[in-house]
């Protein structure tokens, strides 16, 4: 797993069991180098969910709001957000099968961490708290 990968276990016995990870990779960069030019850099939250139980567990999304992320400043006093969307109304139900792995990976472009400092990226299924996890990232 990637440096400074968190994890959490949603747990509520034989209805749902699974396990949520979240790494932003890399997980200490810098968008300007040392001459002011830009890095290239392309910093990705990567959100799974592993289904552990012995069913598929299944959502049914209100809308079409997807993944919600959001950035703050460790110190406080920054704040960034963003919300993925399905396109089709048919993809607002989806399952993860048992034993399956939901992944996706979500850009943060510059504006998510515009300056040096520690950050928190917040991600998880917009409408359910069940899935929402949390990991730390510096730019330099």
């Amino acid at each position: 797993m990637p440096p400074r990968t968190t994890h959490r276990t949603v747990d509520h016995g034989l209805t749902l069991h699974a396990d949520v990870t979240l790494s932003v990779v890399p997980d200490r960069f810098a968008w300007r180098d040392a001459q002011g030019d830009e890095t290239g850099v392309n910093p990705i939250a990567l959100f799974s969910i592993a289904n552990q139980r012995q069913a598929p567990i299944l959502f049914m999304l209100r809308t079409n709001d997807f993944l919600c992320i959001s950035v703050m400043g460790s110190q406080g006093g920054y704040h960034w957000d963003s919300t993925t969307k399905v396109l089709n109304p048919d993809a607002r139900r989806f399952a993860v099968t048992r034993g399956g792995i939901f992944r996706d990976a979500i850009r943060l472009p510059v504006d998510a961490a515009p300056r040096p400092g520690r950050y928190v990226a917040h991600v998880g299924i917009c409408d359910v708290d069940d899935y929402d996890i949390t990991a730390e990232f510096d730019v330099q």
